[in-house]
C-alpha cells in the first residue's frame, strides 16, 4: 500500500514549499543586508541622498508684492514656504527688519486665444504671465540686476466643457506660478553678497 503524500490544495509538497521560501528569505536578508552596508559605504565617504540645502547669504527677507495677482499671489506664498522650511529664513514685514528685500513689480497675467475653429471660435487659448523682479539690500540697492520674467502656457479648449476649461486654465497659471519661483529661487541662491550693490535702470 502507497503511503498517502501531503500535499497543498495546488499539489505542492508543503515540505518542499517549505524550503522554497526559506531559500527565499534567506536570499532577501541576503540583499537587505548588502543594501544597507552600501549605503553605510556611501554615508561614509560623504554622499547624501538628501540633498543639503545651500545656505544663503541672508537669513531675514521681506517680499513685496506690488502688482498682485494670482500668480504673484501664488509666488509669494510659495517662496515664503520653500525659504522657511529649506533654508531657514524668517520672513519679516518690515524693511528695516530685512536684510533683503524681493519686490515683484509690474506683473501681468492674461489669457489670450491662439487658435480657432472654422467657425471662429477659441480652440487653443494661452496664459501668459510676467513680472519684474527686483532684489534689494535694506537701503533699497539692488544686489542683482532685475530681472524680466516671462512664461507662457497653450491649453486646448471645448465649447461645450466651460468648466474643464476654467480648470484648464487654473491648472496652467499653478504651473507657471511653481517655474516662476524656480526661476527666483536660482537667483536668491546665486546672491553672494548684500553689500555691493549692481548698477541697474528700475523696469
Amino acid at each position: 500500500m502507497q503511503s498517502p503524500r501531503a500535499s497543498t490544495s495546488h499539489g505542492l509538497n508543503p515540505l518542499s514549499f517549505s524550503k522554497a521560501r526559506r531559500r527565499y528569505f534567506l536570499k532577501a536578508t541576503s540583499l537587505a543586508s548588502l543594501t544597507l552596508l552600501g549605503s553605510a559605504g556611501l554615508a561614509g565617504c560623504g554622499f547624501r541622498f538628501q540633498v543639503r540645502q545651500q545656505t544663503l547669504s541672508f537669513q531675514r527677507v521681506l517680499i513685496l508684492n506690488e502688482s498682485a495677482n494670482a500668480v504673484t499671489q501664488g509666488l509669494n506664498q510659495l517662496l515664503q514656504e520653500q525659504l522657511t522650511s529649506l533654508y531657514g529664513v524668517k520672513m519679516v514685514t518690515q524693511r528695516a527688519d530685512a536684510q533683503l528685500v524681493i519686490r515683484l513689480q509690474k506683473s501681468k497675467l492674461e489669457t489670450v486665444a491662439v487658435g480657432f475653429s472654422s467657425a471662429g471660435r477659441p480652440r487653443e487659448l494661452e496664459v501668459r504671465a510676467s513680472l519684474y523682479a527686483r532684489l534689494e539690500n535694506a537701503v533699497g540697492d539692488l544686489v542683482q540686476p532685475a530681472a524680466l520674467l516671462e512664461l507662457r502656457r497653450t491649453y486646448s479648449v471645448n465649447d461645450s466643457e466651460v468648466l474643464a476649461a476654467a480648470e484648464s486654465e487654473r491648472f496652467q497659471i499653478e504651473n507657471i506660478t511653481r517655474d516662476l519661483q524656480q526661476q527666483l529661487l536660482r537667483r536668491l541662491v546665486r546672491i553672494q553678497s548684500l553689500a555691493n550693490p549692481v548698477r541697474s535702470p528700475s523696469p
